[in-house]
């Protein structure tokens, strides 16, 4: 048989339930302090890792600065800034417009080309 159930219940039962609770309660506030904390930390140790090196040179000094070597675009190696005007002076002009071949090679070539507009027009020819 039951026994009856007063409202009533042993006090050092509602002690320990209060003391749970605020155990919880203290729980839940040192997670809090301590999530706290490492955002905190976060937030201050990271713009101390965006700054450069002491030893990097700023950019405006690189920007400022004469560049007085130089290499060469043709093969890489390093030359002077006068002989790197000199070489941009040469590429600069124009040379033969068209390469100078012997005259079979001339005459293959022109063939090869009235064949290509012949092909533009009249696809469907057979033209060897």
């Amino acid at each position: 048989m039951k026994q009856p159930t007063s409202n009533l219940q042993n006090p050092s039962a509602q002690s320990h339930k209060a003391s749970l609770a605020i155990a919880k309660q203290h729980g839940q506030v040192y997670k809090l302090k301590a999530l706290l904390l490492l955002t905190g930390l976060i937030l201050t140790i990271e713009p101390a890792q965006a700054l450069p090196s002491p030893d990097d040179t700023p950019e405006e000094v690189l920007r400022s600065e004469i560049i007085t070597g130089a290499r060469s675009p043709i093969d890489g190696k390093p030359i002077t800034a006068s002989e790197y005007a000199q070489l941009q002076a040469e590429l600069q002009e124009p040379g033969p417009s068209r390469p100078q071949v012997g005259r079979s090679l001339e005459k293959n070539l022109n063939l090869l080309r009235l064949r290509k507009f012949i092909k533009t027009f009249f696809p469907f020819l057979p033209v060897p």
